[in-house]
């Protein structure tokens, strides 16, 4: 028979987070409401565990970033609902084959390979796979939104020339290539730039036009 355990909350948080295998009476918390859809603790510990992984870290050591990763879920989820108005952005299976490739092939913390790396941050490829599928629709939904017909003033490429891509090789004692060579490059930023920022208009439009909730992470989970 097992026996029941009782935990304090911030003890919960973090086994959650964690993904740890400690048993308790209690269910996974809602941290966020975005519209009609739910944010979870154990959402927030899968991605923290995902990042960790992602960036050669141990997840312990990315706990604290709780608050920030919860921030971006209700971006996500936000994000989520506009592309539901625009279905055939939605990523291909080819889309998410093509960005595993290279993580099966990578080497991780502790000298991992992929599936090692899985179950030491308690994760199954199937989440992978899905982060992967959420990151390249909102590529293409980054693409089409605003980027589409998006025009860069040569005179912008010559700005960034002359203010900040000459004056960095200088501080690095690199000569500069001439604009002509860079010129594709400082336009692919400027655009990249300019993307952002219309992606950050539009999330703001969508938080007025969407119910959220942030109800906040417990003590002892990053907050």
């Amino acid at each position: 028979m097992m026996r029941r355990i009782s935990v304090g909350p911030a003890l919960l948080a973090i086994s959650v987070l964690l993904g740890s295998p400690l048993r308790a009476e209690v269910i996974d918390g809602v941290v966020a409401i975005v519209g009609s859809e739910a944010i979870t603790l154990s959402e927030v510990g899968e991605e923290i565990r995902l990042q960790a992984m992602l960036n050669r870290e141990e997840p312990g050591l990315a706990l604290e970033r709780g608050p920030e990763v919860l921030r971006m879920l209700v971006d996500r989820r936000l994000v989520q609902l506009d592309l539901a108005l625009t279905p055939f952005l939605a990523a291909e299976v080819s889309d998410v084959e093509a960005a595993l490739r290279p993580l099966r092939e990578d080497v991780f913390l502790g000298g991992r390979g992929f599936d090692a790396a899985l179950g030491h941050y308690g994760l199954t490829e199937g989440t992978v796979r899905e982060y992967l599928r959420q990151r390249a629709s909102f590529e293409r939904y980054v693409a089409f939104r605003f980027k589409t017909g998006l025009r860069i003033d040569q005179s912008e490429i010559e700005r960034r020339y002359r203010d900040e891509y000459v004056p960095a090789r200088s501080e690095r004692g690199l000569a500069a290539e001439p604009l002509a060579s860079v010129s594709a490059r400082l336009e692919d930023e400027l655009a990249e730039e300019q993307a952002t920022e219309l992606l950050e208009v539009r999330l703001q439009e969508l938080r007025l036009l969407h119910r959220i909730e942030v109800l906040g992470l417990p003590d002892g989970s990053g907050t």
